[in-house]
């Protein structure tokens, strides 16, 4: 990745030992979009922690190994590794990228992928992003807190015993980031797992505590805060970005899951 002037599937379990965080500094933190030009294609390594979470999309990453990439996985990139990144042309990518120096960690000796099932990552990852873009008291302060939780989070992560994969919400999860934007019913999802429509709701909100349109609905909130940020399009551009032809729709829809409408939202977090 190319932030500012510097110009890669998941490993063995790392081990659970991190240093102390003397010396920690977040050096960039970025959000961007498949056509910007701070992503670099060629292969190349850095000389601290570059981290890279997807909040769209997918890609295949070689480093060292290969690494196949979709929606809410964080990849780690530790100094001296090198790695390159392919984009899936057939979606469109949204990530945020940070790079973090600090002493070796020991449990982040290669390229790692983290799933974050539950948003955790995610949630810190938009605040040390916020705070990064500010100019606020204590920024700096915050920021190493930041870093340090993230560190923290990862250690909790690598030392918890493996949870068995459970494809068949992987599979459904995987279909529903790919078609989000479309107006599909759980029976095109159904058939495309190969499930009953009654069994697969009833499965999936079991595992996930979500519909599979609810969870749809997730995605495309998601999708609608980046787009109130990051850009001037009306909110009715934005419901139909959406595949969501009613902008009084969406804008309920927002507001069930955020709490406020997609206009207070956009005052309060515009970029």
């Amino acid at each position: 990745m190319d932030i500012g002037t510097n110009r890669g599937m998941s490993p063995p379990v790392p081990k659970a030992h991190y240093t102390a965080f003397d010396n920690i500094k977040i050096l960039s933190c970025e959000r961007f979009g498949a056509h910007s030009s701070i992503w670099n294609f060629e292969r190349h390594a850095h000389d601290f922690y570059e981290f890279l979470y997807f909040i769209d999309g997918k890609a295949h990453i070689e480093a060292g190994k290969n690494m196949d990439i979709s929606m809410f996985n964080l990849v780690i990139y530790p100094p001296g590794v090198y790695h390159e990144e392919k984009l899936d042309v057939n979606t469109y990518q949204e990530v945020y990228c940070f790079w973090i120096a600090t002493d070796k960690i020991e449990a982040i000796d290669q390229s790692v992928v983290v799933k974050d099932k539950d948003g955790e990552f995610r949630t810190l990852i938009e605040k040390m992003y916020t705070e990064f873009k500010s100019d606020k008291a204590y920024r700096e302060e915050l920021l190493i807190l930041y870093a340090q939780t993230l560190f923290s989070l990862l250690k909790r992560y690598f030392s918890q015993p493996p949870v068995e994969k459970d494809l068949l919400v992987d599979r459904c999860k995987l279909w529903i980031q790919e078609h989000y934007l479309e107006n599909f019913e759980i029976a095109s999802l159904a058939q495309a797992v190969f499930v009953s429509e009654s069994y697969l709701f009833r499965y999936f909100k079991k595992k996930t505590g979500m519909t599979p349109m609810q969870y749809k609905n997730y995605l495309r909130i998601e999708k609608a805060k980046y787009l109130l940020c990051a850009s001037n399009f009306t909110i009715d551009c934005i419901a139909e970005e959406l595949g969501i032809a009613d902008s009084k729709h969406f804008s309920h829809l927002f507001k069930k899951f955020e709490g406020i409408s997609p206009g207070a939202f956009r005052q309060k977090r515009k970029i």
